[in-house]
């Protein structure tokens, strides 16, 4: 395993927040032939310090590629809901998603100063997910997602996929 992880590695998923899943889906399904979303309502993710968030999300695939659709639904959600200005109904790109292998990559993206150009932003859980988020907005343009899957996750994601395909 390389001492050095890329912060743009392999690209697994492209997120977009809303303020309306349900047309956000509509939306991605007519305009841009991404449908069979999978819907994951009232979404809580624990935050390391102590926080929580709750987020409505639907996924699906494009190729090889997740679709995740955000809502921001309460709790210390500011993370996405900040992304939008709630004037109508709006879908914006929020971030790139990257999935990692072990937990010493998580750690070391987390930890190590080479990572400090893109301001850490949240760490924590989501049914058993742990995930990563880093500050690229001032140089991307976007947040940067880094994840580290279950076994039951991996496999769901797998499963999604090939029904996508």
């Amino acid at each position: 395993m390389s001492q050095s992880l890329p912060l743009l590695g392999a690209l697994f998923q492209r997120a977009y927040v809303t303020t309306d899943l349900d047309r956000a889906k509509k939306v991605f399904a007519e305009r841009y032939g991404v449908d069979a979303f999978v819907p994951f309502p009232n979404v809580r993710s624990h935050h390391l310090d102590g926080a929580e968030s709750d987020l409505n999300v639907a996924l699906s695939y494009a190729g090889d590629t997740m679709i995740e659709l955000i809502e921001p639904a309460g709790g210390d959600d500011a993370l996405w809901r900040d992304h939008l200005s709630w004037d109508g109904f709006q879908i914006r790109f929020h971030h790139n998603g990257f999935l990692l292998d072990s937990e010493e990559e998580l750690l070391r993206i987390g930890a190590s100063p080479r990572y400090n150009g893109p301001r850490r932003l949240l760490q924590g859980t989501s049914a058993g997910v742990r995930f990563l988020y880093l500050d690229s907005l001032q140089e991307l343009g976007h947040y940067l997602e880094y994840v580290l899957p279950t076994p039951e996750s991996r496999q769901f994601m797998a499963e999604l996929r090939q029904r996508n395909m």
